[in-house]
């Protein structure tokens, strides 16, 4: 008889709530959906100590949260998104903008909204802002941060501005005209492409990034492409693109530079002078490009060629 009571009066209480729920329940509008919120991006320290995550709303202010699930340590930060934690747990990397109704009045006047690169210290708490990014990316030990700034409007170069931010001392490196870059997996070495406007000064260029020394591997007025480190990082390859008359194409040479840590030689492929590369074929610039692990043996693709008479080799 005691457990019926129960039971009835816990009946009569759910009903209650769910009668008070229906009487104060209300009707959204048009202007509630603008508020609705989303979870977006998500993800974890390479310890799992640190966890962030982005809440998106429709039409308003976006914010990405970082917290440490041992210390409960938080961070907000307003207008952001794309998180990304260093290798060594030191830091966190994200893009942030303005403010969304600041960034819809641009959109409005069919001006850009620039987007900006954060950088959070998860001791310290202290944060750099970096301006006008198109990309960023840390190197796999993290001790480095390469971020790739948004060209200048109307800008007629090819490549973008490089800054290589060394996480430990704080020093930061420029580089002009980038086309591509890589990290090596040591994180010791950085491998990138300068490709000048005018084509009278490309070249692959390889830095240390412990001495800060830089060498000059390959240097031309045609193009450079498709940087590729062996699996250890112990060498590289890379093509370099070239044209024919009477061919609509590119053809291309391969470069491997390789035992980068004990005697480096740089050797070249020329399907051009390689006894016994299929006639009418060329290596195709567009194609993947690899090494295999004892740097011995290259891996490209090749297609055949389309004649033209009219083409010429300066063609663009």
């Amino acid at each position: 008889m005691y457990t019926l009571l129960q039971k009835s009066i816990l009946f009569l209480l759910t009903l209650a709530v769910l009668s008070s729920q229906a009487q104060t329940k209300k009707n959204l509008t048009q202007d509630d959906y603008g508020k609705w919120q989303t979870l977006g991006a998500t993800t974890l320290s390479p310890d799992g100590d640190w966890y962030a995550y982005q809440v998106t709303v429709q039409e308003d202010n976006d914010t990405l949260y970082a917290m440490n699930r041992k210390t409960n340590k938080s961070y907000k930060l307003a207008f952001s998104s794309r998180p990304e934690f260093s290798k060594d747990n030191k830091w966190l990397a994200f893009q942030t903008t303005m403010a969304y109704k600041d960034a819809e009045k641009l959109r409005e006047q069919m001006k850009p909204v620039d987007l900006k690169m954060g950088l959070l210290n998860l001791a310290t708490g202290k944060k750099e802002i970096v301006q006008r990014i198109s990309n960023f990316e840390f190197s796999r030990n993290g001790k480095f941060l390469a971020i790739t700034l948004a060209p200048e409007i109307g800008s007629k170069e090819k490549g973008s501005v490089l800054l290589i931010k060394n996480l430990t001392d704080s020093t930061t490196r420029t580089i002009g005209n980038v086309t591509e870059y890589s990290f090596n997996k040591k994180s010791d070495r950085l491998v990138y492409i300068v490709e000048a406007a005018n084509s009278a000064g490309n070249t692959v260029e390889l830095f240390n990034l412990k001495d800060n020394s830089i060498k000059i591997l390959a240097s031309d007025t045609t193009k450079f492409s498709k940087l590729s480190w062996q699996k250890e990082g112990d060498g590289l390859a890379f093509y370099r693109s070239f044209r024919k008359n009477g061919f609509e194409e590119d053809n291309a040479i391969v470069y491997v530079y390789s035992n980068l840590y004990k005697n480096p030689v740089m050797q070249k492929f020329d399907p051009e002078t390689a006894d016994g590369f299929p006639k009418g074929m060329r290596i195709s610039a567009a194609s993947r490009l690899s090494l295999s692990d004892d740097m011995t043996t290259g891996f490209f693709g090749i297609k055949k060629w389309t004649a033209n008479p009219l083409a010429k080799k300066d063609d663009k």
